[in-house]
């Protein structure tokens, strides 16, 4: 039997068998593929991790050497894979320590466990810990791995303390919490759970003595006052009031679980039993069903229900898989699951692997309920599965996804039609009983005509609603008179016509909502704005929104949130045909162009607020309408506006590059550039341009082309595809050389320069950015000197950096480019220490922490307030330095970065010589 353990010194017991792990080093590559067990980790990851960022010319084969003895020791136990650059560790997780406590916290959370069973099984994990994890291991990722690993401990003897303070085992709390919180006084949910237990035990002087402690560590070490949760504890036991029911754990617990919809919702009680027996039982539910059956809505309401059942959370989104525009990328979906989980966006990667990886590791010690709404297959899905049991995911799709049942072990839940009598209750509970219950043959005719769909029937009685004088047998006549069927619901029965209800609803509407109608068939996105809508009729704001207003009441548009509408796909698809049959080809081009104009216009304004040193190729065409909407105000309104209008802008570019738009194809994706590129979003940025160039090319606009072909390849150095990303800055610079554009080639050069960079060529990234300053006309020398500089010091040249630096700074200063001054400034700092002069560093670090402040750049400013702390601790200025590391500290607590944990060891440790100052990147 193999028993491999973390959570201690890094041991392998085989058979009850100590084998011999080698020195440290082995035992830190050992480490770092255990705590990836049975998951690929790439060659340059585990040289990262084991050496940190500076390692040594030889670490590639020493670590060859360390991997060939330990594959020799785990024979037997473990098996070493290498495949395509990277080693897996084959091993059964459940031998692994840390995996092994994990798996007993999540069986822990299953719904239905007896509190006696939970605490014995949250014990058992917390005593998994043999000391201090990864003892012995030194380096950066280490520490960090070693504090997010001791503080897993402290959570789960909080969660195990709540449990076993409702069985009234406080003593036991007491005996447990109480050398813990004395080791870590700073653990809130710690300190909370000691001073439970002591007021349960009639202790109340010494957990008002808990709380002082706790409350003046926190003032000293972060400058912070308890929670508000802390402080009503002490307020009660403080009166002597009994010691509350334990709080739930702290920390982000996402809801983002939809509103009830129950006007698409009836009865289903034999779904929710299925429902309710997948809890504790399954970790994986798919309910598939024809369009418009109500899945969505059976889903929705079962999980209102027993959301209590999970104390993490409910996750939901909608993956738009039948959506006529592109359906939800999982890299997308990922990253607002992991901002609604707490992950600040800085900490958020790029790859589909690594966010996968992040997700999983989120969940781990988590039950959380994940929703994913209207999928498309299997492969959308797949990567947004937790990794461990204790989370329950349900799928809805119009596909039986049978991949996830066979591979992923899926609970199928099939959803049929609602039964006669269900779809009645629907009807009554939208026109009500006695309405229904004066007509009951027109009323089964509706349900009849309808199929039972829920979609048609609420339909249907939106439009009775809206004529409340008219008798439901005429209202059934008419409905049954309506020729026409909608395809993707054509059941075989020829007395079911769902579009026949659509086309119904439609003629009762006003001449204004029912152009409206139409038009919103012709927009490419999930999502119509008042603006976009406004645009697309060519209207004033007042006259769409009262269109609007009489769509959402005919339930032919929902509003999930102000001023934001959506459609059903079935009814777009409905309003699409009825746009073929009744405008002509001129008027849908006109509106098609408004609603482009509209957002180019917008979004052309919101990427120069983000990036206002871009070169601006193309004009922003005209407003469409009279009432232009107000200008975006600032940097934050840009990020947002582009954020929120990301779904239909990406729709838009996709719809114009197959119809061969190409102005609009290139300037969409130029709009969307600087959002790409702020948050490393190149796999995305990658495709938005090859349309963009493939456009270029078919309207033979070489300038433009040389830009996409730019943006290609720094997209492509970003995504470590180096062969691309040469072939693209090769051709950007024939383009700009056969437009005689020095300036633009000038850009090339120095993106080159950071190619180099990055590859540690510092000297071939010095000899690119003094290319480029040979074509720079002026508005780029800043970059180029900064990236001399930079590599000047990675070269151990400190004399020259300052010069380049300071050049830098006084450039960008000139040309009033905050950003770039404060991230020269902290570079010019990093040149000064490594020349030794301290007391111009910390002028440097001081004058880079004011202008991150004044751009509230929140995380560089966390940044630059370490490297002052470690200038003023080199300066033998301590009491300095530990102001200067826990203002960064507090900054990056407040964010929730895992920064965090490296300062948080650099502050336990400012008397000996603390690590040194990484250079900032240009």
């Amino acid at each position: 039997m193999a028993d491999l353990r973390l959570l201690g010194p890094v041991e392998i017991r085989s058979d009850g068998r100590l084998l011999d792990t080698g020195t440290a080093k082995q035992q830190a590559v050992l480490a770092v593929l255990l705590l990836d067990a049975d998951r690929p980790v790439p060659v340059d990851t585990l040289i990262g991790r084991v050496w940190g960022d500076a390692p040594p010319p030889t670490a590639r084969g020493t670590l060859q050497a360390h991997l060939s003895r330990i594959r020799r020791t785990l024979t037997g136990v473990a098996d070493l894979e290498h495949r395509a650059g990277a080693y897996r560790l084959r091993v059964d997780r459940d031998d692994v320590d840390l995996y092994r406590a994990r798996r007993l916290v999540a069986d822990s959370r299953t719904g239905g466990v007896a509190d006696e069973r939970r605490a014995e099984l949250l014990r058992t994990a917390a005593g998994s810990w043999r000391g201090e994890p990864l003892s012995g291991l030194d380096g950066a990722w280490f520490g960090r791995m070693r504090e997010t690993l001791l503080r897993q401990r402290l959570d789960i003897l909080a969660e195990w303390a709540g449990v076993a303070l409702r069985l009234g085992d406080a003593g036991a709390v007491v005996d447990v919490l109480g050398p813990v919180h004395t080791d870590e006084p700073l653990v809130e949910p710690v300190a909370e759970a000691l001073m439970r237990a002591l007021a349960a035990t009639g202790r109340e002087a010494e957990a008002l003595t808990v709380y002082d402690t706790f409350r003046r560590g926190l003032a000293d070490a972060l400058g912070a006052d308890p929670s508000t949760g802390m402080q009503r504890l002490y307020r009660e036991i403080l009166a002597g009031d009994p010691a509350p029911r334990p709080a739930p754990p702290a920390g982000p617990r996402p809801a983002q679980l939809p509103g009830d919809l129950g006007a698409l919702f009836s009865g289903r009680t034999e779904q929710l039993g299925r429902l309710d027996k997948a809890l504790g039982a399954a970790s994986l539910v798919v309910v598939s069903g024809a369009a418009g059956v109500g899945k969505t809505s059976l889903v929705v309401r079962w999980a209102r229900g027993v959301a209590d059942r999970f104390p993490d959370g409910q996750l939901h989104t909608n993956l738009l898989g039948h959506s006529p525009g592109p359906s939800a990328e999982p890299r997308g979906v990922l990253r607002r699951f992991l901002t609604a989980l707490g992950v600040d966006a800085r900490r958020i990667p790029a790859g589909q692997d690594e966010l996968v990886d992040l997700y999983r590791s989120m969940l781990a010690d988590r039950r959380v309920l994940v929703v994913l709404d209207n999928a498309r297959d299997a492969d959308q899905v797949r990567p947004l599965l937790p990794g461990s049991a204790a989370s329950l995911v349900v799928v809805t799709s119009r596909n039986q996804l049978p991949g996830l049942i066979a591979a992923e072990g899926a609970v199928p839940l099939p959803l049929d039609e609602p039964s006669h009598g269900e779809a009645l209750d629907l009807l009554a509970r939208r026109l009500g009983a006695e309405r229904v219950a004066a007509e009951p043959a027109a009323v089964d005719r509706v349900v009849r005509l309808c199929d039972r769909l829920p979609l048609a029937l609420s339909v249907f009685a939106a439009g009775a609603a809206l004529r409340p004088e008219h008798p439901l047998t005429a209202l059934a006549d008419a409905l049954a008179a309506t020729p026409g069927r909608l395809d993707a619901l054509d059941l075989g029965d020829d007395s079911t016509d769902v579009r026949a209800a659509f086309s119904w609803s439609y003629a009762a509407l006003g001449a204004d909502a029912q152009r409206l109608y139409r038009l919103v068939g012709l927009h490419p996105g999930p999502e119509v704005s008042l603006a976009a809508a406004a645009d697309l009729t060519g209207w004033p704001e007042p006259r769409t929104r009262r269109a609007l207003t009489e769509l959402t009441r005919a339930h032919l548009l929902t509003e999930p949130v102000p001023a934001r509408y959506g459609c059903h796909d079935l009814l777009r698809e409905h309003a699409a045909e009825l746009a073929a049959d009744t405008d002509t080809p001129a008027d849908r081009d006109a509106a098609l162009a408004r609603l482009l104009d509209g957002y180019l216009h917008t979004a052309h304004a919101a990427a120069v607020l983000l990036d206002t040193h871009r070169e601006q190729l193309v004009a922003p065409p005209v407003h469409p309408r009279a009432d232009t909407p107000a200008p975006l105000a600032d940097h934050g309104a840009a990020l947002t506006w582009l954020t929120t209008e990301y779904p239909n802008l990406l729709a838009a570019l996709h719809l114009c590059a197959r119809r061969h738009l190409d102005r609009y194809t290139w300037h969409l994706a130029w709009c969307l550039y600087p959002l790409y590129y702020n948050r490393g979003h190149w796999t995305e940025q990658v495709n938005a341009q090859q349309l963009a160039l493939a456009a270029a090319q078919r309207r033979d606009d070489t300038h433009c082309a040389a830009y996409s072909e730019h943006a290609l390849a720094v997209s492509y150095q970003r995504l470590d595809r180096r062969d691309e990303a040469l072939d693209r800055f090769r051709n950007a610079i024939a383009l700009y050389d056969r437009l005689d554009d020095p300036a633009s080639r000038a850009r090339v050069h120095y993106s080159l320069a950071w190619l180099h960079t990055t590859d540690e060529e510092y000297e071939q990234a010095i000899e690119q950015a003094r290319l480029g300053l040979q074509y720079d006309t002026g508005t780029g020398r800043g970059r180029a000197l900064e990236t001399i500089g930079w590599g000047e010091i990675q070269l151990g040249r400190p004399t020259d950096a300052i010069a380049s630096l300071t050049g830098a700074v006084d450039i960008y200063r000139e040309q009033a480019n905050r950003n770039g001054e404060a991230a020269a400034t902290d570079s010019l700092g990093d040149a000064y220490t490594a020349a030794g002069d301290h007391a111009t560093a910390i002028t440097c670090y001081q004058r880079a922490v004011d202008l991150t402040a004044e751009l509230g750049d929140r995380y560089h400013e966390a940044l630059c307030r370490h490297n002052l702390g470690i200038a003023y601790h080199r300066a033998g200025r301590t009491d300095d330095a530990r102001a200067a590391l826990t203002a960064s500290l507090a900054i990056l607590d407040a964010i929730g970065h895992a920064d965090a944990a490296h300062v948080r060891a650099t502050l336990t440790t400012l008397d000996p010589p603390v690590p040194a100052a990484q250079p900032s990147s240009p």
